[in-house]
């Protein structure tokens, strides 16, 4: 940080340093708030997580898990999901994280699954 001192004819310009506990929090890089994703049917997936998921999906509680990517021909692309769908049931149990959903899908290995999702505070249900 740099002062200017006037004083009796002179102009001095005179440096001061931060104190290293001012330094190092004002360059310290933020932590980041990173939610854990996974995948399914290609897509990729990750829990709702708190009021601000809640509000934003239009979702009746804090529990489902959201589409964050859904690629053009994955499998859950052709099952009619779409990004920011949220997952609440398969076979008519809730699913309230990935790992729920990925325990159905591993238990209905090779046969078909159904899901219901909300997307735009709609909700449906497809075969995938």
């Amino acid at each position: 940080m740099l002062a200017l001192r006037k004083g009796l004819g002179c102009s001095c310009i005179r440096s001061y340093e931060l104190p290293e506990s001012v330094k190092s929090a004002a360059t310290a890089p933020k932590p980041l708030s990173l939610k854990p994703v996974s995948y399914a049917w290609q897509a990729l997936v990750r829990d709702i997580s708190g009021l601000g998921d809640r509000s934003a999906y239009g979702l009746p509680n804090e529990t489902g898990v959201l589409l964050v990517n859904v690629p053009a021909f994955s499998p859950a692309a052709k099952a009619r999901l779409q990004k920011d769908d949220v997952i609440v049931a398969c076979h008519d149990k809730p699913v309230r994280t990935v790992a729920d959903l990925l325990q159905h899908r591993d238990q209905a290995a090779g046969n078909n699954l159904s899901i219901t999702s909300i997307s735009n505070q709609n909700q449906m249900t497809v075969i995938i």
